[in-house]
């Protein structure tokens, strides 16, 4: 078939090829990289989670989870929907029933004399989790009773309600005014009926009024500031000794253990996607054409050479320049990650790789490296990357054969 014939002679009267065309026939070549890899990766994935390592490792980390779940259960920063089948609640619903704890808070304390529209008669999807107390809301428990007591947290020498409302001043900061801090009414900060109705308000109308903006902003600052002291709650306990180093430190282990892995098997992947996706084709169409390059009818051949006349590219360079290209072609692993068994969570890739580096780290560099390499082709004359360079080579265009380049200085001569 002619597509294995090598076309030596009509490349050497073709032209350089533009940038743009190489980088489309480099695309084309990075997708079939990128299906042939996450196909292979099927059976290189599932062989790696079978290995001794990684199920050894896969109990280590869910002993632990285990633990840290029970511990931080007891501590009322995280809360089950399921226990039995592991289904816990998600921060914002957290948030969300320890805000409505505070708008009942604030009804029965305060009423509703300052703002007659704010009811709550016959509301029980507000008022069926409680009111917020020191011990029924979640962040005054843990910062005023659990810390204390396993030595997490320290009152410096203040009572639990003035902690409580020195901790809410700081972290609402310039919002902290929607509560009242008052120790004759309560023991924890209360809501301004005006701040609950007006959250209330926006639940129940969802509008652009100034009274739903006013909602809007309220519930956004009380979101953002309870869940922040929520997750420091969390991160408190695990920074928390001896918890970190008998515990913490075993999981992470384990888990890097895993990822790296994972993260083996990735790479792996992608390089035998390369080698079938991209060396074979060069070494089966000759003139170092993979199919991106014969779909945009592009092809390498030899800086032209007078003494030799040798414009012919060899297999031992065809070798040599795939031996780099492939290390540029691990991009394909940002694309993978978006797959199964990863599905767009990047957590593996952020754990140690190569020492203390992450595999993050690793392919930005080497993205970086690749951009740098091409985009000097944008400023030589025949349109040669780094590796063109390097090896001596040009890529060149079928398009063009047999067309002078007047801004050649060897015009008339064969390329």
């Amino acid at each position: 078939m002619k597509i294995f014939e090598s076309k030596l002679r009509d490349l050497r009267r073709s032209l350089p090829a533009k940038p743009g065309k190489r980088f489309i026939s480099c695309f084309i070549d990075m997708i079939i990289c990128c299906v042939l890899a996450l196909c292979i990766s099927i059976g290189t994935s599932a062989f790696a989670h079978n290995t001794k390592a990684y199920i050894e490792a896969g109990k280590i980390v869910d002993e632990e989870i285990v633990y840290f779940y029970d511990w931080a259960e007891a501590a009322h920063v995280i809360e089950y929907i399921d226990k039995e089948n592991n289904v816990m609640k998600d921060m914002d619903i957290m948030v969300y029933e320890n805000l409505l704890r505070a708008i009942y808070h604030s009804y029965v304390v305060l009423g509703n004399d300052q703002q007659p529209e704010f009811n709550l008669e016959g509301k029980d999807m507000i008022t069926k989790y409680g009111q917020s107390s020191l011990l029924n809301d979640t962040v005054s428990y843990f910062y005023t009773t659990f810390g204390p007591e396993n030595d997490l947290v320290n009152l410096n020498n203040k009572t639990k309600s003035q902690f409580m409302f020195d901790m809410y001043e700081e972290n609402f900061g310039t919002k902290s005014s929607m509560f009242v801090y008052n120790l004759d009414i309560s023991d924890v900060p209360v809501l301004t009926t005006q701040a609950a109705y007006s959250i209330i308000y926006y639940f129940e109308n969802d509008s652009d009024d100034a009274l739903g903006k006013t909602g809007l902003d309220n519930y956004n600052a009380f979101y953002d500031a309870y869940a922040y002291m929520l997750r420091n709650a969390q991160d408190i306990m695990i920074r928390s000794e001896p918890y970190y180093s008998t515990h913490y430190t075993k999981y992470f282990d384990a888990y890097s253990a895993q990822a790296r892995i994972s993260n083996i098997s990735l790479i792996i992947s992608i390089f035998l996607g390369y080698v079938i996706g991209v060396f074979l084709p060069k070494l089966l169409f000759k003139d170092g054409r993979t199919i991106g390059r014969l779909i945009m009818k592009l092809g390498v051949i030899n800086q032209y050479d007078e003494d030799t006349d040798e414009t012919h590219i060899s297999i031992g360079v065809v070798c040599l320049r795939s031996l780099i290209e492939i290390v540029g072609y691990m991009f394909v692993a940002f694309i993978m990650y978006m797959f199964a068994p990863f599905n767009g969570v990047y957590d593996a890739m952020m754990t140690p790789f190569i020492g203390e580096v992450n595999l993050m780290i690793v392919l930005i560099i080497i993205t970086l490296i690749s951009l740098i390499i091409n985009s000097v082709a944008l400023f030589t004359h025949y349109r040669q990357n780094l590796i063109d360079l390097i090896f001596r080579n040009l890529v060149v265009d079928l398009h063009y054969m047999d067309m002078g380049d007047p801004d050649d200085e060897y015009e008339g001569k064969s390329l």
